[in-house]
Formats: C-alpha cells, sequence, structure tokens
C-alpha cells in the first residue's frame, strides 16, 4: 500500500526564498496512510518525498527498497518528473503534450522495477516503443542513447526495399557519413539514388555525396 496517494491540485503559494527571490510553490491535497487528508509540496510529492503526513504510525510501518541510489530509481524519479513537474525542463515534450505515466508505476517504484527489471549494462535509459504513448509496461523498454535517437519524434525515416529505418541507422547500415546523405537528400535525390550511390572521393569540385 503506498504510503500517500494524491488527491487533487490545490492553488499555488507565492514565497519568499533567504535571498529575497519570489517563488512560486505548487501544492497538492494527499491523503496519508493513516487515513488523515493534508496539503504539501506537489513537486516533493512527485519526486517521492512525501511518505506520511507525519504521523506516528509511519515510523512503525515504513520499509525501503534500498534503491535510492540505484539507476533504476533515478530513472523512475526522471520519468515522473518529466510528466508531471511544470518546472521541469523536458515537460514540454512529455506533460506538455499529454504523456502520462500509468497509475501502476506512478504509485509503485517497486511494480516499476517488477515490470521494467533491472537496467542492463549496455542500456542507460527507459525508452518508449509509441512516442506518443504513455508510459506503462507494454510501450517500454531499456534503451541506449542510439536507440532512443532513432526513436524521437524528429527523426526522418527513409524506406526502401521494403525497409524502412531512420537516416541514422540507414548510415550505420551502409556505411555511409550521415551528412552525406542529408545532404543529398536536401538536394531532392531520390531516396533510392541517395541510399544506392557510392560515396566519391573527396575533391575540390565535390563535397564526398
Amino acid at each position: 500500500m503506498k504510503e500517500v496517494i494524491f488527491i487533487s491540485d490545490l492553488p499555488s503559494v507565492r514565497k519568499p526564498s533567504r535571498n529575497g527571490i519570489v517563488k512560486t510553490r505548487r501544492r497538492c491535497l494527499c491523503k496519508c496512510h493513516c487515513g488523515k487528508v493534508f496539503e504539501t509540496d506537489k513537486d516533493n510529492f512527485l519526486n517521492n518525498g512525501v511518505r506520511s503526513c507525519g504521523c506516528k504510525q509511519f515510523a512503525k510501518r515504513t520499509t525501503t527498497h534500498g534503491m535510492s541510489k540505484s539507476k533504476e530509481y533515478h530513472c523512475w524519479v526522471d520519468m515522473k518528473m518529466r510528466c508531471y513537474n511544470t518546472n521541469n525542463k523536458a515537460f514540454e515534450n512529455y506533460g506538455g503534450r499529454g504523456i502520462t505515466v500509468c497509475e501502476r508505476w506512478n504509485n509503485s517504484f517497486e511494480s516499476f522495477l517488477k515490470d521494467m527489471g533491472f537496467c542492463p549494462k549496455d542500456k542507460q535509459s527507459i525508452d518508449r516503443l509509441d512516442v506518443n504513448g504513455n508510459y506503462c509496461k507494454e510501450n517500454c523498454k531499456w534503451a541506449d542513447f542510439t536507440e532512443q535517437a532513432n526513436n524521437k519524434r524528429n527523426s526522418r525515416i527513409l524506406a526502401y526495399n521494403g525497409k524502412s529505418q531512420t537516416l541514422t541507422q540507414w548510415a550505420k547500415e551502409l556505411k555511409v557519413p550521415e551528412p552525406s546523405l542529408r545532404f543529398r537528400l536536401k538536394r531532392k535525390w531520390s531516396i533510392e539514388r541517395t541510399l544506392t550511390t557510392p560515396i566519391r572521393k573527396m575533391t575540390y569540385k565535390t563535397r564526398g555525396i
């Protein structure tokens, strides 16, 4: 059972910091496992920093997963921050587009870890199979930087000979510099000509296209 359950948002509060700068803090209404409803800082709640209303029962039943410093835990926290923290630099491309975290994962790191497993050593972070879909077991995998780069919304897909890949993937498969392929497409070459024309040696009159 989750210690604290989110109920609803509350009006933001403007408070001056020690250096005199006025900052806006988001507030939310939550329910503690003891049954008490209380107000708290929303960013702190999303970062899993709110574990109770402060009741004594919490000290008796609190258990930790012991993974607060692990890659998996940081991926889980970052995932939620991208989707729900409007101050996060990536919010515009995630929560701002309506991307959410499924209830099972949002409420429990343990459930997230059970569904995803430990991150393989050669992988870096969590990636969505459908870039317009939400974070859930069916739509996520562990991926390295190359896989994530190829799965961006602005990745250009080229279909040739019954196969569809990003420009980066074609360049890697054909062992052709990606800038050369981009230059060819910019000059309005057909996809077939772009992918099948051998690279010429660089001269003063050519650009290695």
